[in-house]
Parts: C-alpha cells; sequence; structure tokens
C-alpha cells in the first residue's frame, strides 16, 4: 500500500500555546533584524534577499565518512590540518569506539551524522522496523555525543524496493517523523524528487577519490565536474570510508592541500550547510518597520536545536550583507529516560510516555529540581498513526506536568516490528539549553500467515542432484538444509538466512507450498529456477506458473555473490 501524507505548515513563535500538527516544516520563532541603510528612502525601499551560501563563498565543502572506523580520528586529524569539516555517520557503537573514539568525533567543529543502528537494507525492512533503525540511532548518538542529530545516510543507498513499491514514500516519512533533514548521498537526492518531499535537501555532488587505490587524479577529475557555474553555488562533499592504507592517506592529503584555504569556498560539517539550506528555503520576512534611516525587519527561522546547527542565515540589504543570526539555542546537554523515567542527565527531572488507549498518547513530567523554561514537546509518532509529528509549547514546568494527545491509527499502514514512539523535550533550565528523549517501544509480531516453509543450505548441488531434491516427495535433509523464519523488523516477505547457510559462494533455497492455482514468485531469484523437479526460466526477478494440485516445490541456487546472502525476498501470491 502507498502511503499517503498529507502537508501542513506550521511557523509558531515562542508564546504559543496550542499543539499543531505538521509534516512539512519544522518550527519557527521570530528574530529582529535591524539595517542601517544610507537614508530614509533607501530605508523605505529596503528588503532582505537571502543568500545561497554566507557572503563571497559559491562553494559549500563538507567531508563524510560512513560507519564505526578505529581510523576516523585520523582522518579527523588530517582535516584539521587543511581546515576541513565534516559529519562523522556512526552505527551503534561498541564499548571501545564508544569510549575512545566517539567523544573526540564530537569535538572542534565535527558532527555525528546517523547511518540507522544497524546498517540494515532499509528497503526491507516493515514500516516500523525503518522507523526504530532511524530514529532509535539518533537519540542513541544524540545521547552519546551531546550533538543534536539532523543528517543521515542511507545505509548500502538502499532506498526503494521494486517488489514494495510504496517503500520510498514510508521511508521519507520515518525521516520527517525522526527529524532528518537529508544528506549528501544520491538516495537523498532522489527522495527530494518525490511529490510532497522537498522537506529534504538534495545530495550535492560526490567526491570520491577512492577509499583504497585513492587517485589525485580522479579528486580532480570530480571536482572539476562538480564546480558551478559563475553566479551559480554548489554542495560538494568527500566521502566515503577511511579504509585507508598509509599509501592512500598520503595521496588524499596531497589533493586536501592543493584544494584548502580557497576564499570562494564554505568549508562547513553537513549539520552547518543542511541548517543553512534549511533556512535558506523555509525562513521568511514577516514583517518590515523604518525607524528613520535603520529599516526593522521580522524574520521567522527554525528553531536551531531542530537545525543541528545555528550558524546563521546570511542576507542581502541595501548593498550590505547581513547576517541574521539566532536568539534561541542549541542543546548543550542531551539524555534519555530510563525504563522508570529518571535521567542522570537531568537530575530531579522524570518523564514517561503512556498509551490510555489506542488513540490517545499521554506524556507525563515529573520535575522537583529547578524549573524548566521555555519547554517545547515534539510527539514523535511511528507510522502505525496517521500524524507525523506533532508539536506542543509547554512553557515553564515545576513540579508534575501531563500532557495528552488524541493521534489517528491507521489500520491500513500498520506493520510489524518494534513500534517506538517518543517525545522530544527541549528546554531551558538554570540557563542551559537542554533535551530529554522519552521513549515507548513495543513488538508487534507479524499477522501475516505462514503459506510455504523455506530452508536454505550452503551446499552447491549438480544439476542432476538439484532436479532430484526439487522433486516434493524428496525430504530435506535436516543436517543440509535449515529452516528459515521471519526476523522480527523485515517485510513479511523477507526471511533470514540461517547461519549456517550464509556463504557467497553458494545458497540454495527449497519452499514448499500447496499448489493447486496460478501463482507469481517475485524475489531476489536467477534466471533458472526449479519447479516440482523442472527447469522453469524466470523473467526479471518473477516467475508466473500453474501449480498442480498437492505438495509442490521451488529450488534455486544462486552462486558467487559479491556478498554472502543474509536475507532473501520471496514473495508467492496467487
Amino acid at each position: 500500500m502507498i502511503l499517503k501524507f498529507c502537508k501542513f505548515l506550521l511557523c509558531i513563535s515562542a508564546a504559543l500555546c496550542a499543539g499543531v500538527l505538521y509534516a512539512g516544516e519544522l518550527p519557527s520563532y521570530e528574530v529582529t533584524v535591524t539595517v542601517e541603510c544610507k537614508n530614509a528612502a533607501a530605508a523605505e525601499k529596503a528588503q532582505l534577499k537571502f543568500l545561497p551560501l554566507p557572503p563571497g563563498k559559491s562553494v559549500a565543502f563538507s567531508c563524510r565518512w560512513d560507519d564505526n572506523n578505529a581510523a576516523h580520528p585520523k582522518m579527523k586529524k588530517l582535516m584539521q590540518k587543511y581546515g576541513y569539516k565534516g559529519t562523522f555517520y556512526l552505527l551503534a557503537p561498541k564499548a571501545e569506539f564508544r569510549d575512545k573514539v566517539l567523544p573526540e568525533l564530537c569535538k572542534d567543529g565535527f558532527t555525528i551524522g546517523n547511518h540507522t543502528l544497524h546498517h540494515y537494507s532499509l528497503s526491507q525492512l516493515t514500516a516500523n522496523g525503518i522507523f526504530y533503525e532511524i530514529l532509535a540511532a539518533r537519540i542513541m548518538l544524540e545521547t552519546l555525543s551531546g550533538q543534536t542529530v539532523t543528517a543521515f545516510i542511507f545505509p548500502g543507498g538502499s532506498f526503494d524496493n521494486r517488489f514494495a513499491p510504496e517503500v520510498p514514500q514510508i521511508i521519507s516519512s520515518c525521516l520527517r517523523r525522526s527529524g532528518m533533514l537529508g544528506g549528501p548521498d544520491k538516495a537523498t537526492t532522489r527522495l527530494n524528487k518525490l511529490p510532497g518531499n522537498e522537506f529534504f535537501n538534495t545530495g550535492g555532488c560526490n567526491i570520491y577519490p577512492g577509499d583504497r587505490n585513492t587517485s589525485c587524479e580522479v579528486f580532480d577529475k570530480h571536482v572539476a565536474k562538480s564546480l558551478p557555474e559563475a553566479g551559480k553555488t554548489a554542495h560538494l562533499t568527500l566521502g566515503i570510508h577511511v579504509w585507508h592504507s598509509e599509501k592512500d592517506f598520503a595521496e588524499l592529503e596531497k589533493s586536501m592541500e592543493k584544494y584548502s584555504a580557497r576564499p570562494e569556498w564554505w568549508y562547513c560539517n553537513e549539520n552547518e550547510f543542511l541548517a543553512y539550506s534549511y533556512m535558506l528555503h523555509h525562513a521568511k520576512v514577516t514583517g518590515k518597520k523604518v525607524d528613520g534611516s535603520q529599516a526593522v525587519f521580522t524574520v521567522k527561522l527554525p528553531y536551531p536545536e531542530n537545525l543541528g546547527s545555528s550558524v546563521p542565515l546570511w542576507a542581502e540589504c541595501d548593498g550590505k550583507n547581513v547576517a541574521i543570526r539566532h536568539t534561541q539555542g542549541l542543546p548543550v546537554r542531551i539524555g534519555s529516560a530510563a525504563p522508570d523515567g529518571s535521567c542522570a542527565e537531568f537530575p530531579g527531572l522524570k518523564a514517561k510516555i503512556s498509551f490510555p488507549s489506542a488513540d490517545r498518547v499521554r506524556f507525563e513530567v515529573e520535575n522537583s529540581g529547578k524549573e524548566l523554561e521555555n519547554t517545547r514537546l515534539m510527539l514523535r509518532l511511528p507510522p502505525d498513526f496517521s500524524e507525523e509529528v506533532i508539536e506542543f509549547y509547554a512553557g515553564k514546568i515545576s513540579g508534575k506536568f501531563r500532557k495528552e494527545w488524541q493521534v489517528s491509527p491507521d489500520k491500513k499502514r500498520q506493520s510489524s516490528g518494534r513500534r517506538l514512539t517518543a517525545v522530544q523535550m527541549d528546554f531551558v533550565r538554570a540557563g542551559e539549553c537542554g533535551r530529554l528523549w522519552t521513549t515507548h517501544t513495543q513488538k508487534i509480531r507479524s499477522a501475516v500467515p505462514v503459506t510455504a516453509e523455506i530452508f536454505c543450505s550452503s551446499r552447491k548441488f549438480p544439476a542432476d542432484e538439484l532436479a532430484k531434491i526439487a522433486l516434493p516427495e524428496t525430504p530435506a535433509d535436516k543436517t543440509v538444509f535449515f529452516p528459515v523464519s521471519h526476523q522480527n523488523n523485515y517485510l513479511e516477505t523477507i526471511f533470514k538466512v540461517p547461519e549456517r547457510a550464509v556463504n557467497k559462494e553458494s545458497l540454495t533455497v527449497v519452499m514448499d507450498f500447496d499448489g493447486g492455482k496460478e501463482f507469481t514468485l517475485m524475489g531476489n531469484l536467477p534466471e533458472t529456477v526449479y519447479l516440482n523437479g523442472k527447469k522453469v526460466e524466470t523473467a526479471d526477478g518473477t516467475l508466473r506458473f500453474q501449480a498442480p494440485s498437492g505438495k509442490c516445490r521451488i529450488l534455486f541456487q544462486h552462486l558467487n555473490t559479491r556478498r554472502p546472502l543474509r536475507q532473501i525476498q520471496l514473495i508467492l501470491k496467487p
């Protein structure tokens, strides 16, 4: 089913108290910008014209490095040497990386990006699974790093599933629900082209001189191809993996030195670029007054806490460059509520989420510490609900506070997997900006009835033996063939290959089912499969056939795959 999402606009000031549903724009607040013009007449005519990049810059250049790699600090040091900044897109870290590497990556103008929890192919997950992988990763990374995480990179570029055409829209909704603003990859560019997804920023141009066998010549070609025309701007990103040998690092350094300190380049991290790009498209001038030779503008800016950066938006007015600066701050302390509601980062503060009924969400806070001020709530809902995000301004909180939202469960959108609901609470406490994440997770089991039994083997069989095993009456040797099961969070058509059968040299799959109908089999199928012992040819991963009555069997074999197959997608429908 293709999800249909309504897009609502939200622009609020800090004084508003009513909750508002939105799915296209971040909450905003007002700032005042005063420009001293040449004279009173010039002030009357003055207008703010937002600049596509900071003054004098035609290229935004950032660096992108994916996955949890112990060599990241070495790459960071090289970048610092030549004035580069960038973003490291991380997964759920193991203890050593968490304690020794991650803290170093959060310093000196570098930021952390979201690469999901486990690097699963998002296109193979249920809607709940997609949302869990993205939002749970964001909460974890923010809690560990103390940074606001808004940049996102797709694991393996996995964006669509030709057997599930609704997946791109589901993924884009899950990114909005999670508060991700985009990232420098081709999948994000494709997302941006989907109707209603202008919320995301395009990926720009990738400078990829090679993670291995790094080449200065390739670096030069990519830069030359990506530079903007006169009067235009461009976003360039160097990456992708820190797999470099000493020779590769030396080669990369030559290019980084060559392209450093260029006055027309803005060397930024991805948070800064995404924040600037988002403001450029969504900031609004909502008022103007004139006081003598001064033009005083009122501008609505998205809160920096949701942009991930407090970088100013620049404008031109009456021949001057004007910085439109934030008056709100980023969280400097971020915590996550424990199961009992407490949080070590914020003593005396407890919070929890509950569902009094299927269509109501309750958020409760108990604050025995210093008063919370300017408190803003973002209810981030899983795809089982029609609403994506609901924002509420709570103001000051002392003692007990409770907020309930009426929500709309949508049975057509419900899926299996971990159903995660979260409240992002931003506030000021004792003059310091803070954020508390509170979550509620429920495991939803698949309601799809099992219509076939599937078995896998790592053994490579000759053709004559394959034909024999493909006969329905041939018993599957349980010492060779192992049963396949659904895995929570994966699409009901995705099956987990048993670990004993994971092998890139050979994977043999057997599917037993009841015939008597005309069927369509779809999935990652080879060109040739066996049906009840006879060879048949597939077309574009699809096989249409009439199955005889009684027990039937499909068998096929994958040989010498680029990577070991850990999941297989099989759709058998009449």
